[in-house]
């Protein structure tokens, strides 16, 4: 997602969505700017650097991603979010590799 641009990123996911089976599922995995803002150091550097070549690349959001997986283009109902176990977490979101989380890996 981090390099191609925001309506490269609605195609893919409007193109992925449509592919899917009745009862499937669609998974994208970031790194992405949490609420506007970048948590880790290595990531603000690869995000400058990308930017820095092309604005019009770079991290996404993650509220706008789930804006644009919930547009009534996509059909999709139904998202769930966790972070990467290496990845500051709030309280209310699980971590996709604790077990019991619902979101476990396997």
């Amino acid at each position: 997602m981090q390099l191609i641009t925001t309506p490269q990123a609605e195609i893919l996911i409007s193109e992925a969505t449509a592919a899917l089976m009745p009862g499937g599922h669609l998974v994208i995995y970031g790194p992405f700017l949490r609420g506007g803002a970048l948590t880790r150091g290595g990531d603000i550097a690869i995000h400058q650097s990308q930017t820095g070549e092309n604005p019009e690349i770079g991290f996404k959001d993650d509220f706008d991603t789930l804006d644009m997986i919930a547009s009534k283009t996509t059909g999709l109902t139904d998202t769930d979010q966790c972070s990467r176990p290496d990845q500051p977490q709030k309280a209310d979101q699980p971590n996709c590799c604790e077990k019991g989380s619902g979101h476990e890996l396997d």
